[in-house]
């Protein structure tokens, strides 16, 4: 048990595969702040499956006892040295153990080995715990739709 009394959970990070979309697909329909409008979706499989064996982008895995826990996925901008964490999700049983901040920096390690600089995420003006999980991590809250940044 760590200091706040939440038992270790063993964990072992990993870059997704293909055979993860399924599941991945399944909690994001669990997450309804993944849209951003009502005409907006999770990515598709075919999506997916183009991300992961095209891009070196980080899509990670958080995994315990051979069980998805949760995942986060990051596109870079090369030209520019940004990038964006585009979704971030823990399955509910998951949640508050402190996977969520793990996989987070898990992919800032990845995005700062790539030579990124600069992260951001949007986040829904009405998601409360992610807005502060965000802020406790060192990401700054910018205009109006809630832009969130941090230099690495």
């Amino acid at each position: 048990m760590n200091k706040k009394g939440i038992l270790r959970l063993n964990l072992n990070f990993r870059r997704m595969k293909e055979i993860d979309i399924p599941e991945i697909i399944a909690l994001a329909k669990t997450t309804p702040s993944v849209a951003v409008s009502e005409k907006t979706r999770f990515w598709t499989e075919e999506e997916l499956q183009g991300w992961i064996t095209k891009s070196n982008d980080p899509l990670i895995i958080a995994e315990t006892n051979g069980e998805i826990a949760g995942f986060i996925l990051a596109r870079i901008h090369h030209p520019t040295h940004n990038g964006i964490i585009e979704n971030l999700m823990i399955k509910t049983k998951y949640q508050r153990k402190g996977i969520g901040a793990r996989l987070l920096q898990q992919c800032l390690k990845q995005l700062k080995v790539q030579n990124v600089v600069f992260v951001y995420t949007l986040i829904h003006l009405e998601d409360i715990n992610v807005i502060e999980f965000v802020r406790k991590n060192g990401f700054r809250q910018g205009y109006k739709f809630n832009w969130f940044e941090r230099e690495l």
